[in-house]
């Protein structure tokens, strides 16, 4: 498996996905709410990666290669290195981003069938154990922790900062429970504009946030952005209803002054994890290991096959009728090794 690179970059967020892309040839971007990683197939070591290397700096967090990036995207697909363990988006995610490269045409056969097992083992994963029965997400450990926090749900005033992939879901998961006071607020008043609204519920710019945000019990923040952008300032006295905010943003979105307010329950991220059975964990483990290994197969028939392929063709026999029955064999067990 030498050649496949995963680079993990430890400031997702701020990294523009059509960049890389158009940086580095044949490369996959892995971009979830916590996690932006780059999955590439070098088999030497090639100025894509050099400029991968460039191009990230400080950026750039833990770099894995061969076997280890290998794992570790089976792993990301069967739900193994997620916050919750089983989580059911990150396939999705994964099967997104397999989906952009190809459209890009960013994707050889290595790095596409190095795709097509992760999607192959996250599915397994899904129905071959109960890893997460009840198919929980931080958005559904969230409203645990809003109704822990609030009691009842019904009723309250619950703003939801952000408007991508994390917010539609978070909007959606509250009205589904029954919530119908929802404010959406986007960094860009342009964009609040644009939107306006979010399944049924209104979108403001940040910038119309003392206006229209007193009176709110709680806030979700989701956005994608590089730095804290709601602080103890935000939350003036005239929000004395707020007691629970909740931060789903990675990195950030809520300064560390907030969790300083007295009457403001802070949670983050981090603090919405949930682990697995053990038992549950070693099936799922075990679909890795045994796609890992069928990859590995693969890997090594394809390598035989190119090289009877470059034999034959080496080779240049005579035009015989003994080296074209011959010729024929060869190319059999080459298509047989290659399957």
């Amino acid at each position: 498996m030498d050649g496949f690179v995963c680079m993990r970059l430890d400031r997702p967020q701020v990294v523009d996905e059509r960049k890389v892309q158009s940086i580095v040839r044949g490369c996959v971007v892995v971009d979830t709410c916590e996690r932006f990683e780059v999955y590439g197939y070098f088999p030497q070591e090639r100025s894509e990666l050099s400029r991968m290397r460039t191009r990230f700096g400080a950026k750039r967090g833990r770099e894995l290669h061969g076997r280890d990036a290998v794992r570790h995207l089976l792993r990301v697909a069967a739900g193994l290195e997620s916050r919750v363990v089983g989580e059911p988006h990150v396939l999705g995610q994964i099967r997104r981003a397999f989906r952009d490269a190809q459209l890009r045409e960013n994707v050889g056969h290595m790095l596409a069938a190095l795709f097509r097992t992760a999607l192959r083992t996250g599915r397994r994963v899904r129905g071959e154990t109960r890893l997460n029965a009840k198919s929980e997400s931080v958005v559904t450990l969230a409203l645990q922790r809003l109704e822990s926090d609030l009691g009842s749900l019904s009723g309250k005033r619950i703003g939801i900062v952000g408007t991508g992939e994390l917010a539609r879901e978070t909007v959606a998961a509250l009205t589904k429970q029954g919530t119908t006071s929802l404010t959406v607020f986007s960094r860009s008043s342009e964009r609040a504009k644009q939107i306006r609204t979010m399944q049924g519920s209104p979108v403001y710019g940040l910038d119309d946030w003392a206006r229209t945000a007193p009176g709110l019990d709680a806030v979700i923040a989701c956005c994608r952005t590089a730095n804290p952008i709601l602080r103890a300032t935000h939350f003036a006295e005239s929000f004395g209803r707020l007691t629970c905010v909740i931060d789903l943003g990675y990195p950030q979105n809520i300064d560390e002054s907030v969790g300083a307010i007295a009457r403001v329950s802070l949670t983050r991220l981090d603090d919405l994890t949930r682990s697995a059975p053990t038992v549950e964990l070693a099936s799922a483990n075990r679909v890795v290991i045994e796609e890992l290994s069928r990859l590995d197969q693969w890997t090594q028939n394809r390598k035989a096959a190119r090289l009877i392929e470059r034999l034959v063709r080496d080779a240049d026999l005579p035009p015989s009728r003994s080296t074209q029955a011959l010729h024929a064999k060869i190319m059999r067990a080459k298509a047989q090794v290659a399957a």
